[in-house]
């Protein structure tokens, strides 16, 4: 399987997680054009790093970013890249999926500078908080 299906099969994942648990989606989809005989992708994350946003009412708006393995730190500087532009409404969750449809989920509020991390195998929806 190649980048791009692997990576639409992972936010796929985590897009069903969160609509089973009553939010509503909004995915940012790359798009295709053809120059010359080549066909290209453009990606159009949500402000360059965001593929997901989740809403729910009375609940916080959830900025996703789906990856693989242990690319955090990338991850996080370009959410830092941003600076200072969110509030108390916000949090932003990074997906890295691991084989078994193992993920590590950092889940960042911001506004408060406050970080937690869990561990989750979407087989059987278990979280466990590490």
């Amino acid at each position: 399987m190649n980048k791009r299906k692997k990576g639409n099969k992972y936010e796929t994942e985590v897009q069903r997680f969160f609509e089973n648990q009553g939010y509503i989606i909004h995915r940012a989809r790359s798009s295709g054009f053809k120059s010359g005989n080549r066909f290209l992708s453009r990606s159009n994350d949500v402000f360059g790093v965001f593929d997901l946003i989740a809403k729910k009412k009375d609940k916080q708006t959830v900025w996703i970013q789906v990856s693989t393995g242990s690319r955090y730190a990338e991850k996080i500087k370009k959410i830092k890249a941003l600076g200072n532009i969110w509030n108390v409404l916000d949090t932003i969750q990074i997906w890295l999926r691991y084989k078994n449809k193992k993920y590590k989920i950092y889940h960042i509020e911001p506004y408060k500078n406050k970080e937690e991390k869990y561990e989750i195998v979407l087989n059987n929806k278990e979280v466990n908080m590490t």
